[in-house]
C-alpha cells in the first residue's frame, strides 16, 4: 500500500516477501521460495530459488508446510482475509 507515501508520510520499510494476485491466482516470493496458487491456496506450486532459480522443478509436494505458510502468512495476511472467488 503506497497510500502513506503518497500522503507525504513514511513507508513501513522493507518487507521480507512480496505478494501479488491476478484473477483467481496468487503469487508470493521471499528470499528462498516462489509460490503460485489458486485464490484459495489450492494447486500450489513451490520453487526453491536457491536450488532452482529458473523455477523448473515444483517442490510443493516435498514441502507442503512451506507452501501453506506462504499462502497463509503472506497472501492471506496481505489481503486482510480470505480472497474472493471469481
Amino acid at each position: 500500500d503506497l497510500t502513506p507515501l503518497l500522503d507525504g508520510g513514511e513507508t513501513e520499510g522493507a518487507r521480507p516477501y512480496f505478494t501479488a494476485g491476478y484473477h483467481d491466482h496468487v503469487w508470493a516470493r521471499d528470499d528462498r521460495y516462489a509460490m503460485f496458487a489458486r485464490y484459495d491456496g489450492a494447486e500450489a506450486k513451490l520453487f526453491d530459488l536457491d536450488d532452482d532459480p529458473k523455477m523448473n522443478k515444483d517442490v510443493a509436494s516435498a514441502n507442503p508446510g512451506v507452501a501453506k505458510k506462504m499462502f497463509t502468512d503472506y497472501v492471506v495476511k496481505d489481503a486482510g482475509g480470505p480472497l474472493p472467488s471469481y
